[in-house]
C-alpha cells in the first residue's frame, strides 16, 4: 500500500478473521492486517446494538492476541457522527454542537484515513486497539 493512499483494500476491511484464526493467515494477503468497523456504547433502547459491538470489542483483542505471533495485527474502529446522508437525517446542527465537542460530524476521509493509516506497514506494532474517531465525544 502506498503511503497516504486511502484506498483501503476491501479485504482488508472486510478481513475473514475466523480463517485467519484457523491457521489459513493466507486470506489476509501480505498485509497482514485486520481492520474492523466498532462502537463503544449503544443509546436508550439499543442494548442488542451495544451488546453486539461489545462483541466486537472482546473478539478485536482476543484475535489480536492470537494473530500477534503470525504478523497480523487486528484493530477496530470506533466511529462517532460521521457525514453521510443517514446522519444528515438524524442529527441537526445544533445536536452535532451539543454532542461533539468539536462541534461537527466527522467525514468519511477522515475514517478512510484512519483505516489506510491501520492497514499500512506504519501501524505494524498496533494491534488489539478499540480506536474512537469522534471528535472528543465521551
Amino acid at each position: 500500500m502506498v503511503a497516504g493512499d486511502r484506498r483501503v483494500p476491501e479485504r482488508i476491511l472486510q478481513c475473514d478473521a475466523t480463517a485467519a484464526a484457523a491457521d489459513d493467515c493466507d486470506t489476509l494477503g501480505a498485509d497482514r492486517q485486520c481492520v474492523l468497523a466498532a462502537a463503544l456504547a449503544g443509546n436508550r433502547g439499543q442494548t442488542n446494538y451495544a451488546a453486539a459491538k461489545a462483541g466486537l470489542h472482546g473478539a478485536t483483542k482476543s484475535l489480536a492476541l492470537e494473530l500477534a505471533s503470525r504478523g497480523i495485527t487486528v484493530n477496530a474502529i470506533a466511529p462517532g457522527i460521521i457525514a453521510s446522508s443517514m446522519s444528515d437525517a438524524a442529527f441537526t446542527k445544533a445536536m452535532i454542537d451539543q454532542l461533539v465537542p468539536m462541534k461537527r460530524a466527522g467525514t468519511p476521509d477522515e475514517v478512510a484515513d484512519l483505516a489506510s493509516y491501520l492497514a499500512s506497514e506504519r501501524a505494524g506494532y498496533i494491534s488489539g486497539q478499540i480506536i474512537s474517531i469522534n471528535g472528543a465525544m465521551i
